[in-house]
């Protein structure tokens, strides 16, 4: 990513962070290059994951860490920009516990609804001086994965079903 971050025009600097989740064996692995710190909800308790730190992009030299830690199935990951959590007139540390405590309220199931709620709470309307970027992801087991219906409704043969045209078959133009 840095040799990358060099050859960009303006990316000099530039924060990142990066996770990967097993489902398999709901392990997390992820990395922060200069961007706060993902937020891991569990059952209504948010934990900032400190581990994976380095520099922004362009400011390190060698490899970068990373960390891992094991997800309980149906936890919440957020990762978001610091421009969710800074402001001009208060402490870093401030926004952080803002957004751990709204964060560790969530219920539903749906993570826009999570999104949504984060963001109102937290910038309350108002104007900001910095853009504002949250994901809301729920990580689940496979276990749980295999317990959800498929999109798409499959066939006896398990292939994806095609809806059939009511004007008889599909003809193609030529």
């Amino acid at each position: 990513m840095d040799r990358a971050a060099a050859g960009i025009p303006g990316a000099a600097l530039t924060t990142i962070g990066y996770g990967e989740y097993d489902p398999a064996t709901g392990c997390l692995r992820y990395a922060c290059a200069g961007h706060p710190p993902p937020l891991l909800v569990t059952d209504h308790h948010a934990e900032f994951l400190g581990g994976g730190r380095s520099r922004p992009l362009g400011a390190a030299a060698g490899p970068r860490p990373e960390a891992a830690t094991d997800v309980p199935p149906g936890s919440l990951l957020l990762w978001y920009s610091d421009g969710l959590v800074e402001r001009r007139d208060a402490d870093l540390d401030v926004g952080l516990a803002r957004l751990a405590a709204a964060a560790a309220r969530l219920d539903g199931t749906h993570p826009r609804t999570w999104c949504d709620g984060v963001v109102r709470e937290l910038t309350g309307g108002d104007r900001l001086h910095d853009d504002v970027v949250l994901i809301c992801l729920r990580l689940q087991s496979q276990e749980a994965e295999a317990a959800v219906p498929p999109a798409v409704p499959l066939a006896d043969d398990g292939r994806p079903a095609l809806p059939r045209s009511r004007s008889g078959p599909v003809r193609q133009r030529r």
